[in-house]
């Protein structure tokens, strides 16, 4: 595949993080985390003012050999609405915003997002399978949802510390990497993948508000047994999508044995199943297909490791007709 440069490599960034949040926003535990994050915060915010600290770079308490300075720091108190966990400096062991045992911060670290406040007021509903298009569309949410490809830590002349993460690919790095080198020196993928998730997320938000499989495929003109295959293959993919993992590379000597629970579901191909199991083929909704379905589609994959575009080559395109 030719390296994606410029703005391609800048599209296929918001497309990988468009599409993390998404996937995101319709994960049962991250609903969860965000709804109870957002009560906290209801709670936290009707309190008194809390302690801030305003950092003075030009006149530093101490400036090392290397040139690294200590910057003034003063005490003062500031409200808690207009506090920002990304701009202001608060008492370290404060229950919201605090860097030590904030739940503001555990909850951004544990996804590995830049959650705005903005998702923490009122005007956005808790999330819920019926919400979920209006989180996804909102554009208040669209800025820093998911880290960065590349970003700088510290500087020591000219010597740079860069952070990578790996979980994009590698000619979005490439680029990535370039254009921060020559900021600092200077002083079709993915639209058909996006495509796929499109239609993977539409399966599987009709069907979680209880829409018959049948009048979903009517309504996209699908067969009914390639909408039962994609609801199984989405819902596997939300239940184990993990922001946070890095890509490794499969090994057979470091690969722990399946547990017992999970040697019926290594060879379970969801688009057979619905042409060899009664139940399934039978079934209008998820809960009325059978027990091995139901935990293929609910059991976390370990060892995925990619983000949510490069998870749907594993769907199959021999299988689905994505026309």
């Amino acid at each position: 595949m030719p390296r994606r440069k410029g703005h391609a490599a800048e599209a296929a960034v918001e497309i990988e993080a468009f599409s993390r949040w998404r996937i995101l926003l319709r994960k049962p535990d991250f609903q969860k985390h965000l709804n109870l994050l957002r009560r906290q915060y209801g709670e936290w915010v009707l309190g008194p003012p809390i302690t801030h600290y305003t950092l003075d770079f030009d006149d530093p308490t101490m400036i090392f050999e290397d040139g690294t300075e200590v910057p003034r720091q003063t005490e003062g108190k500031i409200s808690r609405r207009e506090v920002d966990l990304y701009e202001h400096d608060c008492d370290d062991n404060d229950p919201m915003v605090g860097r030590l045992t904030g739940a503001w911060d555990d909850f951004n670290s544990q996804w590995d997002i830049k959650l705005p406040k903005v998702a923490l007021t009122d005007g956005f509903p808790n999330l819920s399978p019926n919400t979920v298009e209006q989180w996804s569309r909102a554009g208040a949410l669209q800025a820093n949802l998911v880290q960065a490809p590349v970003r700088a830590r510290h500087s020591w002349g000219t010597w740079w510390e860069l952070e990578v993460n790996l979980g994009y690919p590698l000619d979005v790095l490439l680029e990535t990497i370039k254009k921060e080198l020559t900021k600092a020196t200077e002083g079709g993928r993915g639209r058909r993948r996006r495509d796929k998730l499109d239609y993977y997320l539409q399966v599987y938000d009709r069907a979680k508000l209880g829409e018959r499989f049948s009048v979903i495929a009517h309504g996209l003109k699908k067969k009914v047994s390639t909408i039962k295959s994609a609801y199984l293959a989405i819902g596997r993919m939300i239940v184990s999508f993990d922001p946070k993992a890095q890509p490794k590379m499969p090994s057979r000597h470091n690969q722990a044995p399946p547990a017992k629970n999970q040697v019926a579901l290594l060879d379970f191909d969801p688009t057979t199943h619905m042409a060899q199991c009664r139940q399934c083929s039978e079934a209008e909704t998820f809960d009325a297909m059978c027990e091995v379905a139901k935990a293929y589609s609910e059991q976390e994959v370990r060892g995925q490791r990619e983000l949510p575009l490069a998870h749907l080559g594993a769907f199959g395109d021999e299988e689905v007709d994505w026309s």
